[in-house]
């Protein structure tokens, strides 16, 4: 996923789908957006509460390159997507997720 506010749940789980299937993710605040929730992010979005459970509905439509390989390029990718997760924490002040 290209979003810097994406839950680790929603991770988890869309890695379980393949192109065309669709599921349900539910999360237990920790496993979402946690003590912090989620302000609005532009004028206009939801705010998510602190300590909410969320659901997620999700189809695939696409996939990118795979980050579960074990090669140079795949780890660095890997290391990509966890720095970028953990500046979302850390932007959110979830000083314990970062």
């Amino acid at each position: 996923m290209a979003f810097p506010h994406r839950c680790p749940a929603l991770e988890l789980g869309l890695r379980s789908l393949r192109k065309g299937e669709t599921g349900l993710v539910v999360c237990e605040p920790r496993f979402a957006f946690g003590a912090a929730g989620r302000p609005a992010a532009r004028q206009g979005d939801a705010v998510l509460p602190p300590d909410s459970h969320v659901e997620f509905h999700v189809r695939v439509i696409q996939l990118g390159a795979s980050t579960g390989g074990s090669g140079p390029a795949d780890q660095l990718e890997e290391g990509q997507r966890k720095r970028s997760l953990g500046n979302f924490h850390f932007q959110y002040s979830d000083f314990e997720k970062v």
